[in-house]
């Protein structure tokens, strides 16, 4: 079994096949394993921390291609020590916060309800339409008509491909539509727009326009 006993072969390692690091960001990552971490070791880099890879990563910024190269590399090495590595864990973590970051919320306006096929159509932003299902669990109990203003929260990935992740009513929208007075005596109940219980109270059109709890 071959075992890395300098700080020199770390550096070694980053710039090397298999993780081929350009020299500039090999010296940069190889600083902070070094001064951060206190790594004088291949064995000291294998044994840092998912909480560890998160500091390195932070201060280091690497490309997904060359952090798979090198986590594929520390796993190698990791199984030649027996030391199990958190390493994958941090870049798919980083990963998932990075796809979330990049969520997009609009509001926009339904434009289109298709009932034979239960769906509404809405115009994103960038011009692109979508059609979204209306009996998704997810926002079914919203009954979305035509002409009405929802908040969607959507991303787009790199074939410009559109997923929905969630839709409400916007507060104004919601407000709007919940405080509905009748003309004669009946309860009102308001929701919010998660359909929670916001109010409930009986009206009565007597003519001064007073509400009876």
């Amino acid at each position: 079994m071959l075992l890395l006993d300098t700080d020199d072969d770390i550096l070694s390692f980053l710039i090397n096949p298999p993780v081929r690091m350009k020299q500039e960001q090999a010296e940069s990552l190889f600083s902070v394993l070094r001064d951060g971490q206190e790594c004088t070791c291949m064995e000291d880099v294998a044994r840092l921390t998912e909480k560890d890879w998160e500091e390195v990563f932070n201060k280091v910024e690497l490309k997904t291609a060359t952090k798979g190269r090198l986590n594929d590399a520390i796993k190698d090495m990791s199984k030649k020590l027996s030391i199990p590595t958190p390493v994958d864990r941090t870049i798919n973590k980083q990963a998932a916060f990075k796809k979330k970051k990049n969520r997009i919320t609009e509001v926009v306006l339904v434009s289109k309800i298709v009932k034979r096929i239960n769906s509404a159509y809405v115009t994103l932003k960038n011009n692109m339409q979508v059609a979204i299902h209306l009996n998704d669990e997810k926002w079914k109990h919203l009954e979305m008509q035509e002409g009405d203003e929802i908040e969607c929260r959507y991303s787009i990935n790199e074939s410009s491909s559109v997923t929905i992740h969630d839709i409400q009513f916007p507060k104004i929208c919601v407000i709007r539509k919940i405080f509905v007075l009748f003309e004669t005596n009946k309860n009102v109940v308001g929701y919010d727009n998660k359909g929670g219980l916001l109010e409930s109270w009986s009206y009565f059109n007597n003519g001064s326009g007073a509400k009876t709890r």
